[in-house]
């Protein structure tokens, strides 16, 4: 796209031609680009609903163009932005398209129990150590250092989210081994 040239007096005329989106689409910019140009040449630009109370008969009136002013150019250059086409995603590999489809067969749903009674005894541990964790001041229940008595999961959760945090993990528990791995 080519390089367009006005004069504060034509970018004036046009900006009053047409709605900024249009304006902007010819332009080659944004309609947020023609307002920062208005703004910084001191250009008054339509306010919201002007084009609409235009269309529905009334008139309204077009304000004078001020003067410039100390250090506002004369000439108005916009540079067009060229439309990129949108970016793909890249494509994925054979094996891992076919990992993703097997995720979305039903046998291979992870569905979280309505209890922890029988998972596994990491995620028991887990839950015996929260419940006597005291929150800190943001209510998180948390360990600040490993050690022997901590859990082997790394979580901080709320009191009122533990429960279902800890099923969540008892899933995942589940479908890893259910994995081999």
């Amino acid at each position: 796209m080519d390089v367009k040239k006005f004069t504060r007096e034509q970018f004036y005329q046009l900006i009053w031609s047409k709605p900024a989106t249009k304006l902007a689409t010819e332009l080659g910019i944004s309609d947020v680009a023609i307002t920062k140009l208005c703004r910084r040449f001191n250009i008054p630009k339509p306010g919201v609903g002007y084009w609409r109370i235009l269309e529905s008969g009334h008139r309204e009136t077009i304000p004078t163009l001020p003067p410039a002013g100390n250090n506002i150019s004369n000439e108005i250059v916009i540079y067009p932005v060229e439309k990129r086409a949108p970016r793909l995603p890249p494509q994925l590999p054979k094996e891992i398209l076919d990992l993703i489809e097997c995720e979305k067969l039903p046998a291979t749903r992870i569905v979280a129990p309505g209890d922890i009674n029988h998972a596994h005894s990491v995620i028991r541990q887990a839950q015996k150590l929260f419940k006597q964790a005291e929150p800190d001041n943001y209510g998180r229940l948390w360990f600040p250092r490993f050690n022997a008595q901590q859990p082997a999961i790394r979580l901080d959760v709320s009191r009122t989210a533990l429960d279902r945090a800890l099923r969540i993990f008892a899933a995942i528990f589940d479908a890893v081994e259910a994995q081999g791995s």
